[in-house]
């Protein structure tokens, strides 16, 4: 990870205009994602998964949806007092990552959501794969990683979320804690907190949409 005085050095034109301190430094994963800002809020809210990922660019062309691991790894970091940093290189107090996880996991109303970068898909009817990574290119929605699952639970159940494997599918049952819904042919990844639970879904219909549905933007 950078040092506080690299990240204070200046950063172009359009990373100023995204307004840093509005993101938080999260350490790469190796085969999974590389050094990220990743947002503290989420935004581009009521939109399906597709039309939510040709949103992101349009604030900056360098933004992404999130993908599970990113997410889990944010919810680890918090969760562990972890020492964090802004985009700007200043230290996120604990006050505010608390205020983070909550926001992320507090079983409370009102309801909170979040797209994940994944999809799945039967390759010749037998193997199930997940595609992540999307970008918008010349109009079409393109992964940039294409592969089969890793070992992960194949089944509706309780999990628990830090077992996951590095592309964010979990591994370990729990008790009450977050419910997974496995992944199913042709659907997508929704993350969700309310007053019934804390869920990790994939699997949930693309064109699907509601007002407190949004995402987490990433960027390199």
């Amino acid at each position: 990870m950078p040092v506080a005085s690299e990240l204070k050095k200046p950063v172009t034109t359009q990373a100023e205009e995204l307004d840093l301190s509005k993101f938080i430094i999260l350490d790469g994963r190796v085969n999974s994602y590389p050094d990220i800002y990743l947002a503290k809020k989420r935004t581009n809210f009521g939109s399906d998964w597709y039309n939510t990922h040709e949103s992101i660019p349009k604030i900056d062309t360098t933004l992404y949806m999130e993908s599970p691991i990113m997410l889990i790894d944010l919810i680890s970091d918090l969760k562990s007092g972890k020492r964090l940093y802004d985009g700007n290189g200043d230290k996120i107090s604990s006050r505010e990552s608390e205020q983070i996880l909550d926001e992320i996991l507090g079983i409370r109303n009102p309801l909170r959501g979040e797209w994940l970068n994944a999809s799945f898909e039967l390759v010749k009817g037998h193997r199930l794969y997940i595609k992540s990574n999307h970008r918008f290119i010349d109009g079409k929605l393109i992964p940039g990683l294409n592969e089969p699952l890793e070992d992960c639970l194949m089944e509706d159940c309780y999990v628990d979320l830090l077992s996951a494997n590095r592309q964010g599918l979990p591994t370990r049952k729990a008790d009450n804690l977050v419910y997974y819904r496995h992944p199913r042919n042709g659907c997508v990844a929704r993350f969700d907190a309310g007053s019934g639970g804390v869920d990790l879904n994939c699997d949930r219909d693309p064109q699907f949409s509601y007002p407190a549905l949004g995402v987490r933007a990433a960027k390199k």
